[in-house]
């Protein structure tokens, strides 16, 4: 097993992007950036991979595997679980759900630092991400604990992760640079969902590259589990006013 320290940030502009996202207001970003300095006093985000083949072990991954790849798992750590249990024991709700969406784009960062690091190690790009529960049965994240033989995070019988700030995925890897993955929507089958960063998930490097540029990263809470345990809070609620205003025309 490998483990090594994730190094992820976000910049007043990134903070500014992701207030947006979450359809906070100019006004709220010093209370917002308060918040992230917090988070990131305390920190301590981890990358642990084991890297080989896994073919075999994980079937439903067989059509897009090469010989390697890697049974990874991400994680922020502890600190950012005890700050929201604070700031909800204490009242503080609208920090506590800033520090939500801060997370967030913080996990999102860590997986393209937990990426890179393997790509700059082993050559090889990454292609796609499969996450239990989303491309892999739930089971599999069995398999990918015990392979990795870590002992920092944990998941209970409903395969909710502690702390929760934390992922497992199998990375699908490729020496085709032009296979290259472009975010976590591209490993997502709803392409209707609009929080999706990229459109489809197909075409060249440089084509998601482009889209990258146009739109910035989302997490696509509906269609990924990111992290493991939430209630997708964005996707349900808009379905909840879509059933809700249905109901009304009738």
């Amino acid at each position: 097993m490998e483990k090594i320290q994730l190094e992820i940030s976000l910049s007043d502009d990134e903070l500014k992007t992701a207030m947006s996202r979450y359809h906070y207001e100019d006004a709220d970003f010093l209370l917002f950036s308060q918040v992230y300095v917090e988070i990131m006093e305390r920190l301590r985000p981890v990358g642990m991979y084991v890297y080989g083949p896994f073919r075999q072990e994980f079937p439903e991954a067989d059509e897009e595997t090469e010989e390697n790849g890697c049974q990874v798992i991400v994680s922020l750590g502890g600190w950012p679980d005890r700050l929201q249990e604070k700031d909800t024991s204490r009242g503080m709700l609208t920090e506590s759900f800033m520090a939500e969406c801060i997370c967030t784009e913080l996990l999102l960062q860590a997986y393209e630092d937990m990426n890179r690091k393997i790509r700059e190690k082993y050559g090889l790009w990454v292609k796609k991400m499969l996450f239990p529960g989303g491309e892999l049965p739930f089971e599999a994240m069995e398999k990918i604990f015990r392979n990795i033989g870590q002992e920092e995070v944990h998941y209970n019988q409903c395969y909710v992760l502690s702390p929760k700030k934390s992922v497992a995925y199998l990375a699908v890897l490729t020496g085709n640079k032009d296979e290259i993955c472009a975010g976590i929507c591209a490993s997502c089958a709803r392409t209707d969902c609009p929080n999706r960063q990229i459109g489809t998930g197909k075409g060249t490097a440089a084509d998601m590259e482009k889209e990258r540029r146009r739109e910035p990263m989302w997490p696509d809470m509906s269609g990924v589990p990111l992290p493991y345990g939430y209630q997708r809070i964005f996707h349900r609620n808009t379905a909840e006013k879509e059933s809700v205003r249905g109901k009304k025309d009738e």
